[in-house]
C-alpha cells in the first residue's frame, strides 16, 4: 500500500527519516491524507508501553472500563464508541518518556508537514475491546490544514 513507509532501523537509530523516506510519507500524506510508518518504533520500546498500560488498565474489561467513563471529571477514560475509549495515561514512567511523545523522528516528519508552528497538545490512546465495530475513518482535530504539503 503506497500509504505505509518502511522504517528502517539505521533511520530509527538515527532519529530521522531518510531523503527517500521523507518523500514517500510526503506523497502518503498527500495522496491519502495519512500515512502509516511501519517499524518507527523498536518493539521492545512497544513492549514497555504494553506493560505499563496493562499495570495502569489492562486488567478492566470492557463493562469496568465503560463504568470508568461514566465516572464524573476529572476522568482520564472517554467513551468515544461502542467498546471504544480513549485514555489520557498518567504522564510517568514509558508514557511519560520523550522518546514515546516527542519521538524526533516523528516531529521531524510532523514539523515538515505541518510547519514549524506544529505543536504538542496532549498523548492519549484508544483501546478497543473484541466487538467494537471498525473505527470510521476521521481527521482528530477539524482546523487541520493541508496547505503546507501542496506548495
Amino acid at each position: 500500500m503506497s500509504w505505509i513507509v518502511e522504517v528502517s532501523e539505521s533511520e530509527r537509530v538515527r532519529g530521522g527519516l531518510s531523503e527517500s523516506g521523507v518523500r514517500a510519507a510526503h506523497e502518503a500524506f498527500r495522496q491519502h491524507g495519512c500515512v502509516l510508518l511501519r517499524g518507527a518504533f523498536d518493539t521492545a520500546s512497544v513492549d514497555v508501553l504494553q506493560r505499563e498500560f496493562r499495570d495502569q488498565y489492562g486488567m478492566l474489561d470492557a463493562d469496568q472500563m465503560q463504568a470508568q467513563a461514566e465516572q464524573p471529571a476529572p476522568n482520564p477514560v472517554y467513551w468515544v464508541g461502542e467498546r471504544r475509549y480513549e485514555i489520557t495515561p498518567h504522564m510517568g514512567g514509558a508514557f511519560g518518556d520523550p522518546r514515546l511523545f516527542a519521538y524526533p523522528l516523528l516531529r521531524g516528519l510532523l514539523h515538515s508537514l505541518l510547519g514549524e508552528a506544529m505543536r504538542l497538545s496532549g498523548l492519549t490512546l484508544v483501546v478497543s475491546y473484541p466487538g467494537a465495530e471498525k473505527q470510521h475513518t476521521h481527521r482528530d482535530h477539524p482546523c487541520f490544514s493541508m496547505i503546507r504539503i501542496f506548495r
